[in-house]
């Protein structure tokens, strides 16, 4: 559901007023349809009983206002039985224009006077089927933290590799106005669209003769295009953030949908959605979700079975009905194994009354009614719940919404001449436009089920049942805001409160996986995130004009993040913020009052703070002598208000102009200020998204936003690159005296450290001055004792005739499990006294030696045949790796940008010009060796 401009501009993001379409205009019929022979009657899923009067009270409001020879389309059902509700159209005189057999509903057209004879026919309900119904119109993604889950932050099968989950095996089915599958959004990277069948329902258009189902849905996937000009991108928008691709679009932002590796299966019900067409297209679902490629006639004859179904339109707030044809669809939807999703409505509300979507609020476990959070553009996780946001009514569960997704100033896939797409005014890229509502909420969780489902398939080898997702999502949803959490009378299998408003809360992807999974409930990937979370920016897009696109000539360099990590003191009790900019200045430009904004943004346990660094000038760049003064501190973003707000001051912090970094460190004692917990080794640091901006009068635009991916675990230290072999030198001094003495020292890796000193005595007589060098090189076997022989020998060279000295001595290290024997020789060739002293310092890993080895990386090859790296070709990437055991290697690159590839040699295009810190990882399943470098893109040609 699509909701009107608030007249806010959200922190953050690309500023773009939201509005919605204001008019629906009905599509005439497109397509003639020949009648057909009605299908034989099938056993229809039960139905409650009917409760209330058999005209439903749309009808009966219609009827009224209408003429005599109107034709009217009515949906009847009688008790489950599909041939009686046949039978009551035919006993009223009407015309049957198709049936829904496995829900025991007719569809048919007649005047005012026949629909009325229905209720002497032996029908138990009667619906208007052209009731129109409301459509409902990136941070989110890092707001409910299914970002580091598509990018295999976590690892679920425990083989030390991150497991990307993008929904990958699992279709989304989205029931709306229609879906242009030949949107950028939807390509899959081999030149095909991801929206495997586009399916566009003409019932609704039938007046005479009976048509079923399957002979109304028209199959436009050749075309793949069922959006309408009159009053479309509705759907492609809300298919974008369902499952659109991962895409930077012309303004240079990342886009992503929810489960960006699933299929789409687009049913459009024509401009305009009416309870008709919207049941139509979900029971085009039901006849066809465990392949809904079967019987297509162009592309593929199998895709992926369906795991969710996304309805983001509605007709408003009121009271739930069972026997609504639209909840009679859904249940058995649900009884299929689909999740049914719906937008909770635009309606607000304060809890006086029940304004949430009526058929979202089915008990059935699996039915999800999905309320509107707003990010503020800042992936905050503890902003607050939209005002538009359909309420429940206070005190009454049984009306709550299920739990809460992004929903406020979302971007998605939706061409600019299309009216819905119009409405909002993001001219950043004429293909995608921003647009709020709980439509755009509801889309996110039909997607994350998908990806839920890909987890649950590695981890459970079948995927979970409609109600077992429903309570995944509701025990893991992140609660935000002060508000009253109350049990769950509705859902009694869930372990967590709910509220009139959010239901649950937030929805949490990395949540849910970990729970489902059992892996950590971090973002820390043991392969591709470094110890100190460390990520980096494209240099040269700092421009801070309302989102719109910047040249590295016009980039600003003082506002230009190219990388940020964090740092742990040596007690663990304070954490050092690092971002590096292309340039710190000596002083701001610009006039008094003017200077440097940066949030750097993350969250620290269930809340999201931001960490504030300041410069302003004192004084014009016209006084003479101008200053500038810098701030430092700690804030959150206010609760339920959403706005930010300041805990703590004076935070140590500083700007340094030589080496361009700008620090912040959070203390214990700065959180303890706050009346906050203080750090504490272990702690999780995540949610990194750093932002430059510039104060410009009242306006303060962002310039740049740099966001990490990984989380970071407070002590942690830089993990080092691995050592095989120590070469250390030494330098030998000839004195007057004729002794030569060697020191060698060799280390253990988590065992002991032993120090032999050998000295060998050689008389000649000279002075002179000589160069030695030292080589120490190491064996180990593994047993009860560990034994280390390391060998340094050391040649001192002067005129004179030669002379050996040798010497042995063997220390043993205390501790139970290692004892260390030095055998060290050395050689001094002198015509005087040579005195040389070296000391060989050598860090292996202790491995058994029947154990397993880790992989050798012996080379690695980037080119792209055409000398400098440029933006938009194609690079190649190699490695030439080995392992000792003969183990099978696996190898995975990330490539700095937010993509990754599997394999031993790999491809990339980079989009941007800037510096790319690329991650290799080598692995046999048990030890794991990674390179990491960087990688100089220049300007595209």
């Amino acid at each position: 559901m699509l909701r009107r401009a608030s007249g806010r501009r959200a922190m953050g993001t690309a500023a773009a007023a939201t509005a919605a379409c204001t008019a629906l205009v009905v599509l005439p019929a497109s397509f003639v349809l020949s009648a057909a022979s009605e299908p034989a009657a099938a056993p229809a899923a039960a139905v409650a009983a009917p409760t209330g009067p058999v005209l439903q009270p749309a009808l009966t409001k219609h009827l009224r206002s209408v003429g005599a020879a109107k034709p009217v389309r009515v949906m009847v059902q009688a008790g489950g039985d599909v041939a009686a509700a046949k039978r009551a159209l035919r006993l009223a005189g009407m015309a049957r224009t198709t049936a829904l057999p496995e829900v025991g509903i007719a569809v048919g057209v007649g005047t005012p006077r026949q629909v009325r004879a229905l209720v002497e026919t032996g029908a138990s309900r009667v619906d208007w089927a052209d009731e129109v119904v409301s459509l409902g119109s990136n941070t989110s993604h890092e707001a409910t933290r299914a970002t580091p889950v598509h990018e295999g932050a976590l690892d679920i099968d425990d083989d030390e590799i991150g497991d990307p989950l993008v929904g990958t095996g699992a279709s989304v089915a989205i029931v709306d106005s229609g879906t242009d599958g030949t949107h950028p959004m939807f390509e899959d990277g081999e030149g095909d669209s991801r929206v495997k069948r586009n399916i566009k329902m003409t019932c609704h258009d039938v007046l005479e003769g009976f048509v079923p189902v399957d002979a109304c849905a028209l199959d436009a996937t050749l075309v793949n295009d069922t959006d309408t000009p009159s009053v479309g991108g509705h759907g492609t928008h809300v298919a974008g953030i369902a499952a659109g691709s991962v895409v930077t679009d012309s303004a240079g932002r990342e886009l992503r949908g929810a489960a960006p590796g699933s299929d789409v299966v687009a049913v459009s019900t024509g401009a305009t959605i009416t309870i008709l067409s919207g049941t139509l297209g979900m029971y085009w679902v039901l006849e066809h979700h465990a392949n809904p490629c079967e019987g297509a006639l162009t592309g593929p004859s199998t895709c992926a079975p369906v795991a969710a179904v996304n309805n983001s339109w509605g007709p408003g707030g009121g009271d739930f009905d069972e026997g609504s044809p639209d909840v009679v669809v859904q249940r058995a939807l649900v009884d299929a194994g689909v999740a049914v999703v719906w937008a909770a409505g635009n309606d607000g509300g304060d809890g006086s009354e029940n304004v949430v979507n009526p058929a979202s609020q089915d008990p059935t476990p699996g039915v999800i009614s999905v309320a509107n959070y707003d990010d503020a553009g800042t992936a905050s996780r503890d902003n607050a719940l939209d005002p538009s946001s359909s309420r429940g009514l206070w005190g009454q569960v049984a009306t709550y919404p299920d739990l809460a997704a992004p929903g406020a100033d979302i971007t998605s896939a939706c061409r600019v001449y299309l009216p819905v797409c119009a409405t909002g005014l993001d001219v950043a890229d004429p293909d995608y436009n921003t647009i709020s509502g709980t439509s755009m909420a509801a889309p996110h969780v039909a997607g994350y089920i998908a990806v839920l489902q890909q987890a649950a398939q590695a981890e459970l080898g079948r995927w979970l049942e409609p109600s077992e997702m429903e309570d995944l999502l509701l025990d893991t949803a992140h609660r935000f805001g002060q508000r009253d959490w109350v049990a769950d009378t509705r859902n009694p299998d869930s372990t967590t409160p709910t509220s009139f408003d959010a239901g649950h809360g937030l929805v949490d992807v990395t949540a849910a996986v970990a729970l489902l999974t059992g892996a950590p409930a971090s973002v820390v990937d043991p392969v591709s995130c470094p110890a100190d979370a460390r990520f980096t920016d494209p240099a040269g897009d700092a421009s801070g004009v309302l989102g719109v696109p910047t040249t590295p000539e016009l980039s600003v360099d003082a506002l230009d993040i190219l990388e940020g990590w964090l740092t742990t003191d040596d007690a663990g009790d304070a954490v050092t913020f690092h971002v590096r900019l292309a340039d710190i200045p000596e002083l701001p430009v610009g006039l008094q009052g003017t200077g440097e904004y940066f949030d750097l943004n993350f969250t620290l346990g269930d809340a999201s703070y931001y960490l504030g660094a300041y410069r302003i000038l004192e004084d014009g760049l016209l006084a003479g002598d101008p200053t500038a003064t810098e701030s430092f501190v700690l804030g959150d973003f206010g609760a339920d208000t959403g706005g930010r707000r300041t805990l703590a001051r004076d935070l140590v912090g500083s700007f340094d102009v030589d080496e361009d970094v700008l620090t912040v460190t959070l203390r214990s004692s700065d959180l303890v200020t706050a009346g906050l917990d203080p750090l504490t080794e272990g702690d999780r640091i995540s949610g990194l998204e750093f932002v430059a901006r510039r104060s410009l009068v009242l306006l303060v635009p962002d310039a740049d936003t740099a966001k990490g991916t990984c989380a970071y675990t407070v002590g942690a230290a830089v993990e080092p690159e691995p050592t095989a072999t120590a070469s250390p030198t030494a330098t030998a001094t000839v004195t007057q005296t004729t002794t030569a003495t060697a020191t060698a020292t060799a280390t253990e890796t988590a065992t002991e450290t032993a120090t032999a000193t050998a000295t060998a005595t050689a008389t000649e007589t000279t002075t002179e001055t000589a160069t030695a060098t030292a080589t120490a090189t190491a064996t180990e076997t593994t047993t009860e004792t560990a034994t280390a022989t390391a060998t340094a020998t050391q040649t001192a060279t002067v005129p004179g005739p030669t002379v050996t000295a040798t010497a042995t001595e063997t220390a043993t290290a205390p501790g139970p499990t290692s004892t260390a024997t030095v055998t060290e020789t050395a050689t001094a060739t002198a015509t005087a006294t040579a005195t040389a002293t070296s000391t060989a310092t050598e860090t292996v890993t202790t491995s058994p030696e029947t154990g397993n080895r880790a992989p050798v990386i012996e080379d690695v090859d980037v080119r792209n045949g055409k000398g400098r790296y440029r933006a938009g070709q194609r690079l190649r990437f190699r490695v030439v790796a080995t392992d000792a055991d003969g183990d099978r290697l696996r190898t995975r690159w990330s490539f700095g940008d937010g993509d990754s590839m599997r394999g031993r040699k790999a491809g990339h295009r980079y989009d941007r010009k800037g510096h790319y810190r690329v991650v290799l990882t080598v692995t046999d399943g048990t030890e794991t060796t990674r390179m990491r470098f960087f990688v100089k893109v220049g300007e595209r040609r």
